[in-house]
């Protein structure tokens, strides 16, 4: 009896390693920092002289990046940081605020992040992080969607369009809450207006996606 009884233990035990063994690794947790007007070498962790302590630890115990360019902006870099694109073919090739009136209607140059185009926190998403952001988005889109007043403001804004529901569609889904974030902290174009905006289920009025 003795016998069988460690036997049992042996194989629960050899059981338990197994699983364990099988086990996925602890996921790391990714932080993504950008700020404007800092050069490569302003962080201690890259051989500046300030002092940033945390931030050198933060590179100490994770992966130090040598050979990513910036766009001289910060809309351009941040539509490349997030999608891993050219800055004009996620639709920021003008810079900020997109290229003169009849320009904007390229899809380079319209300064709005484009829907098929995913960013790293959707891909995040899809494989179970939580993702959240803070700080300026200034990615285009707005919360014209069910008011009239932000449709006004958007008419006079842009002089001889059509403002039709697809325009409308593709405003909302440049929101944060629509291109990958959990939570959004922070003014939707870096004047103080909020980003917030209800997020709803992609269903049947979402429009094809990307595929990862």
């Amino acid at each position: 009896m003795r016998m069988k009884l460690t036997a049992k233990l042996i194989l629960v035990a050899a059981l338990s390693f197994g699983a364990l063994c099988q086990a996925e690794p602890e996921r790391p947790n990714i932080i993504i920092i950008m700020t404007d007007d800092s050069g490569y070498s302003d962080l201690g962790c890259y051989g500046g002289e300030i002092d940033t302590p945390n931030l050198d630890r933060m590179a100490g115990n994770g992966l130090r990046f040598r050979n990513f360019y910036n766009n001289g902006r910060c809309s351009p870099t941040r539509a490349s940081l997030l999608t891993g694109r050219d800055s004009a073919h996620a639709g920021f090739g003008a810079g900020t605020l997109g290229g003169w009136n009849r320009e904007m209607k390229e899809p380079a140059y319209r300064a709005r992040l484009p829907y098929d185009l995913p960013t790293i926190a959707e891909l995040l998403q899809a494989s179970g992080y939580q993702t959240m952001m803070t700080g300026k988005w200034h990615l285009g889109g707005s919360q014209m969607k069910g008011s009239k007043g932000w449709q006004d403001w958007w008419k006079k804004q842009h002089p001889g369009w059509e403002l039709t529901e697809a325009e409308i569609e593709a405003d909302f889904n440049a929101l944060p809450p629509q291109r990958g974030q959990d939570g959004h902290d922070g003014g939707r174009e870096g004047r103080g207006r909020p980003g917030g905006a209800e997020k709803r289920s992609r269903a049947a009025a979402s429009p094809p996606r990307h595929t990862w």
